[in-house]
């Protein structure tokens, strides 16, 4: 069965934290920030085609603030909400930086952002024939469960451990070790096992092994992400949303989108946020 594209899922939603921090600069050139709305306004100045290629497909429509954490319970309650199906998430095509010349012309720097929401194919089966034999009803009803039900990751023994790799530096013009954290629900399958060391490829996998590596690393995932916003949300926190329009895939499939983010309630800053916070913002 032709699905290596699994082997790299797995090994990707296993590494621990969200990938933030791209585009800070989005909502911190401008004004200083010092409340939460002030990120806000920030991004409204910088949204456009000298910072991001396709702005103009955006309408930002309107944004509030919709509640201070209170407790634990309204903790988790976003805690599940980011690691579910809810955030919208960007799709980023972007041009090699830095810019690279071909035929003695130096290429156009660019970067294309496109709103959509992760996994659609537990809802509705859609990808290739192969996919959807593994996608069948009865399966998606068992990722669509594990994907929107409630965790708590404090009532789970997580699987933990570091993974420390020699890369070459093209600075020192020698190895140094790497070091890379990991998080998992458990330790890993023996599939992931298998497919990690090398002894099966994504055409050895059975449709039940690959429906079972699917729900491993769905779980995996939910999992990264609560300890990314364990590690940088906390109680009296702000949490904002941010509504915007999306046009870009032609005027018949205009849409609309809530983009919810986190701001701290001591310094204002944007701490968490699936979508602008990773948009690099380009220079001129």
């Amino acid at each position: 069965m032709n699905i290596r594209i699994i082997t790299l899922l797995s090994a990707f939603v296993l590494s621990l934290g969200f990938c933030h921090g791209q585009g800070r600069q989005l909502y911190e050139t401008g004004v200083p920030v010092d409340e939460w709305e002030d990120n806000i306004l920030n991004l409204i100045r910088n949204w456009k085609p000298e910072y991001v290629t396709n702005a103009g497909d955006y309408n930002i429509l309107e944004w509030e603030l919709v509640e201070t954490i209170a407790d634990s319970a309204r903790y988790r309650h976003w805690r599940n909400y980011f690691s579910g199906p809810g955030p919208v998430v960007p799709s980023i095509a972007r041009d090699q930086l830095p810019p690279v010349i071909a035929g003695g012309q130096i290429e156009e720097k660019f970067v294309r952002v496109y709103p959509y929401y992760a996994h659609p194919e537990y809802f509705d089966g859609r990808g290739t024939a192969e996919s959807r034999e593994i996608f069948s009803g009865e399966f998606r009803r068992k990722a669509v469960e594990l994907y929107t039900r409630e965790l708590n990751i404090e009532q789970m023994d997580l699987y933990r451990y570091t993974r420390r790799d020699s890369m070459w530096s093209a600075n020192s013009y020698d190895y140094s070790v790497v070091e890379t954290k990991y998080v998992a629900a458990a330790p890993p399958s023996e599939t992931v096992k298998a497919l990690l060391s090398g002894k099966k490829t994504g055409d050895d996998l059975s449709v039940e092994e690959a429906r079972e590596l699917f729900l491993e690393t769905l779980l995996n995932e939910r999992v990264r992400n609560e300890v990314a916003f364990n590690e940088s949300v906390g109680v009296g926190d702000n949490v904002c949303r941010i509504r915007f329009m999306f046009r870009g895939f032609g005027l018949s499939n205009i849409r609309t989108y809530d983009c919810y983010i986190i701001c701290s309630g001591e310094t204002g800053r944007v701490v968490y946020d699936h979508f602008f916070l990773h948009v690099p913002m380009m220079t001129p």
